[in-house]
């Protein structure tokens, strides 16, 4: 009975037991994962917090790098900010490969720049009168060119024409001469003409020839050149001009060139000069070259004849 007794109460009580230890074991599972679950979020977090930051840092440092770029122009080497401090920049992992290029250029020694070639326009003005002229002076003997070159334009052109068209520039240019252009005045000449043909132009000490060696001289003195560096040349009635001066003035021209130009006293005035070019002085109707040359000229003028124009060598 009392047996009896006893496993009624045990199977009584069994089963509570079991209860029990299976609602125990229940909190504690679920006490465990909960442990679990707040012990993997903390992991996460930290590992979150950690990657956050180091991308952080590395955002920070190439921020700081790209808006300190351009200031580090003026800034010392960066050797020697590492050397002091013992840190690198933030953010760099080798400050060297963001460090700008160095460019070393050598610089020439600054050279004196060229003297530039002068091209001047000025009025002549002398007792037997007044002419412009144009006057070039090479770059290479800016100060004293080597001669002097005085170059009559034909009918119709100007100096600007006929520098031109004759390309005297380049060659004064290579051999270091000044060029002067006589112009021609229309209240003289209505076709901008020099007037060869006119006895009172055909002489010495009178006329257009006066002005040009007038005007010559002045050169002469200024440029400090002597008679064997000086020289005529012409075209057209420019040529018959230089013909005259050639003749008229051997002291003041060693040589002259002349181009499609008359001799001198070919004409005594429009006709005679028209018929001249034509078909060529006759002779007779032309003034005497003797009655035409100043005496104080004497017999050189005989002998003289117009040379072939040689440019002068450098010196």
């Amino acid at each position: 009975m009392r047996r009896l007794v006893v496993m009624a109460s045990a199977a009584a009580v069994l089963p509570r037991c079991k209860a029990s230890v299976f609602s125990g074991d229940r909190s504690m599972v679920r006490s465990l994962l909960a442990k679990l679950r707040r012990t993997n979020h903390r992991k996460r977090h930290a590992q979150t917090t950690r990657a956050a930051q180091s991308l952080h840092k590395a955002l920070k440092g190439l921020m700081l790098a790209t808006a300190l770029a351009p200031l580090a122009v003026f800034a010392p080497p960066a050797g020697i900010a590492v050397a002091k401090t013992g840190r690198k920049p933030p953010g760099v992992a080798n400050p060297s490969v963001h460090k700008p290029r160095s460019v070393n250029v050598r610089r020439k020694p600054s050279a004196r720049p060229p003297a530039a070639s002068r091209d001047l326009s000025r009025t002549h003005r002398c007792a037997a009168g007044s002419s412009t002229y144009k006057l070039h002076l090479p770059a290479s003997h800016i100060d004293r060119p080597q001669g002097l070159i005085v170059m009559l334009h034909g009918c119709n052109q100007t100096p600007d024409d006929f520098a031109i068209g004759t390309h005297m520039n380049a060659l004064a240019e290579k051999y270091g001469l000044a060029i002067a252009y006589p112009a021609q005045s229309r209240r003289r000449n209505a076709a901008g003409c020099w007037n060869w043909f006119q006895p009172m132009h055909q002489v010495r000490g009178m006329g257009e020839p006066a002005i040009l060696a007038s005007l010559t001289r002045k050169l002469m003195r200024e440029l400090r050149l002597g008679r064997d560096s000086v020289f005529v040349a012409g075209l057209s009635s420019g040529g018959a001009m230089a013909a005259i001066l050639a003749d008229g003035y051997p002291d003041v021209f060693s040589a002259a060139g002349v181009h499609s130009g008359m001799a001198r006293g070919a004409a005594t005035g429009a006709m005679s000069a028209m018929a001249a070019m034509r078909v060529g002085a006759s002779g007779g109707g032309g003034v005497s070259v003797s009655a035409m040359r100043d005496r104080s000229a004497g017999s050189s003028f005989r002998a003289r004849r117009t040379a072939r124009f040689t440019p002068p060598m450098r010196r």
